[in-house]
């Protein structure tokens, strides 16, 4: 090895990949930043509308109260589109899916839900066709 090839200071030669692989970091880097401020930003926005407070017709509410309570709406209506998906996500929220056991017995329930809310869609479907 030629230590002088490798003098500190010389951007040909400053590390072993050179002056290319120095510039492909930097640049990396400076997107990663730029990344990383845009999901600080959208965080922010986020975190401030959940935090005002919006006129609802029984009083006002923090964002994410009205959050909550739309979601709660969509996963109590099994004939929602979004059902299955708003019943996960409130499972996530409140910590219920931590052990394996739970996220197993969680996921069996909510393929069970589906498979009801198909043969009722399928007796529906069945029923029109009279």
């Amino acid at each position: 090895m030629n230590d002088g090839n490798l003098k500190k200071g010389n951007p040909e030669t400053q590390f072993k990949a050179g002056r290319q692989a120095v510039e492909n970091g930097k640049k990396g880097g400076i997107a990663s930043g730029i990344a990383k401020k845009k999901r600080a930003d959208i965080k922010k926005t986020i975190q401030d509308i959940l935090d005002n407070k919006y006129t609802q017709v029984d009083g006002d509410k923090t964002g994410a109260e009205v959050l909550a309570i739309t979601l709660f709406a969509v996963a109590s209506d099994p004939n929602h589109k979004q059902f299955i998906q708003a019943q996960r996500l409130i499972y996530e929220l409140t910590g219920q899916d931590k052990t394996p056991e739970d996220k197993k017995r969680i996921k069996q329930a909510l393929k069970l839900q589906e498979k009801e809310i198909e043969l009722v869609q399928k007796k529906i479907d069945k029923d029109d066709d009279w």
